[in-house]
């Protein structure tokens, strides 16, 4: 776990989407999709599901958040 992926994982749940986060971040899609798939294989939970076009933390995401943003 790297600080760059709670960077990420912070700014995916405040922004409720990937393209956003991404735009706000100054980094691709694609590394910021890695980032949290490499973030989510780690620990062997998910933290995000889609909601159409948007994102929205699961439970595990929803328990975690707090931490990282402490």
């Amino acid at each position: 776990m790297e600080l760059e992926q709670l960077r990420i994982f912070c700014a995916v749940a405040a922004c409720r989407s990937f393209t956003r986060a991404a735009k706000e971040l100054f980094v691709s899609q694609s590394s910021l999709s890695h980032a949290i798939q490499e973030l989510e294989s780690e620990l062997n939970v998910k933290f995000f599901v889609k909601k159409g076009r948007n994102v929205e933390l699961t439970k595990y995401g929803r328990l975690f958040l707090p931490y990282v943003q402490q």
